[in-house]
């Protein structure tokens, strides 16, 4: 089982390499991968694409997480990134709604029910799903 200082530098760590990834896509930030075809598939996302999701989608989780807590979720954004300086405006205040509700998770907490899993399993994949699509984005630089 992972501590939650753990989680935390997991997803601090993802967040980080997120920035990264978004830093590098300007030259390529509506482009979507050469050999896109035109479904929704997210493989096929440009980078502008992927962080609206990814940057989104941690609203749902944390959500969840809330949820699970038996706190009121957070109200998700429709995230638009015109650019990565907004995608990093956007993430810089995803980080900042959102670290009230992991500042409140205890141990104890870590094995509560939050959805279809754990608050430890749900923190884990929120942190795996941030770095892979900061590598997603990478990968399209």
């Amino acid at each position: 089982m992972a501590s939650i200082e753990e989680l935390r530098a997991m997803l601090d760590a993802a967040r980080d390499d997120l920035i990264a990834a978004i830093m590098a896509a300007g030259a390529v930030w509506e482009q979507s991968p050469p050999d896109a075809d035109e479904s929704d598939d997210e493989e096929h996302w440009s980078p502008r694409k992927v962080a609206e999701h990814v940057v989104g989608s941690e609203f749902y989780y944390a959500g969840r997480l809330a949820s699970g807590l038996g706190q009121p979720e957070p109200q998700r954004p429709d995230f638009q990134f015109a650019d990565p300086a907004e995608a990093l405006v956007g993430l810089a205040m995803t980080v900042e709604t959102l670290s009230p509700i992991y500042a409140t998770i205890t141990a104890t907490d870590l094995a509560r029910e939050a959805g279809s899993g754990t608050v430890e399993a749900l923190w884990d994949f929120l942190a795996h799903h941030c770095d892979d699509h900061a590598q997603q984005i990478r990968a399209a630089t």
